[in-house]
């Protein structure tokens, strides 16, 4: 794994709800994986690929994360039309970012997917004992199906 430097400013910035139109009394949650950053703002969900480079994966360029980006939306609607809403960039303005377009470079992108509730996560479903392992079998069947259609 090759890890490149990441914006701590442009990670600040998205930590905070005035980047998202937000009061300032709103929280922004953020989970950290090996190759994204998700930040949970109000009723959307943003997710930044960290500029990581792994043998299965590179996310080394801003080329690559915005391809990245294009590529998840256009296969994640395919089943979840409705909360994969876009490719959204995020630009430098002065000394700061913005997301709400217009002028100025691009410093990264995110995919803007409107949120849902923790119950609908894996994670959640294994600590409750929900997911079994028919649910489990169907999953794999399914990504294994999609993967192999292209």
């Amino acid at each position: 794994m090759t890890g490149l430097p990441e914006n701590a400013a442009l990670l600040d910035f998205l930590a905070k709800p005035e980047a998202y139109g937000l009061d300032a009394c709103e929280e922004i949650r953020r989970i950290d994986t090996h190759a994204s950053h998700v930040f949970l703002a109000g009723t959307r969900a943003y997710k930044m690929k960290r500029p990581v480079r792994f043998t299965f994966l590179d996310f080394s360029t801003l080329e690559k994360r915005k391809a990245a980006c294009d590529r998840e939306v256009e296969l994640n609607r395919r089943t979840a039309p409705d909360i994969y809403l876009g490719v959204v960039p995020v630009r430098r303005v002065g000394r700061g970012f913005r997301l709400d377009g217009g002028e100025g470079e691009i410093a990264d992108y995110l995919v803007e997917m409107k949120r849902f509730g923790d119950e609908g996560l894996l994670a959640t479903l294994a600590g409750s004992g929900e997911l079994t392992l028919p649910l489990v079998e169907e999953l794999a069947a399914e990504v294994a199906r999609r993967r192999l259609a292209g």
